[in-house]
């Protein structure tokens, strides 16, 4: 019953009354395209410099933390040897 009632309202569209869509003018299409293209660029060199200012804050804190590890070990290994110096009735 669907497909007749499909069937029927296809068939009744004469095609003197149809009327096509005329082409868009290719500049137009062009610059749409050219300004699309260049906000995907913007939005990817700035989704690129957030990325690399992330990177250099994680560099950052990962040599901080390398270098208090460092002094970590020389004022543990300086208390050590006090503490063994002090022991030991030197």
């Amino acid at each position: 019953m669907l497909l007749l009632a499909l069937a029927g309202i296809l068939t009744s569209c004469k095609p003197s009354t149809a009327k096509a869509l005329p082409d868009p003018d290719p500049m137009q299409v062009l610059q749409a395209q050219l300004s699309s293209e260049r906000q995907l660029r913007q939005t990817a060199e700035l989704k690129a410099d957030e990325e690399a200012e992330i990177r250099d804050r994680w560099k950052l804190g990962a040599m901080g933390l390398g270098a208090l590890v460092v002094v970590g070990f020389i004022a543990g290994t300086a208390i050590g040897s006090t503490g063994r110096r002090h022991a030991s009735g030197h």
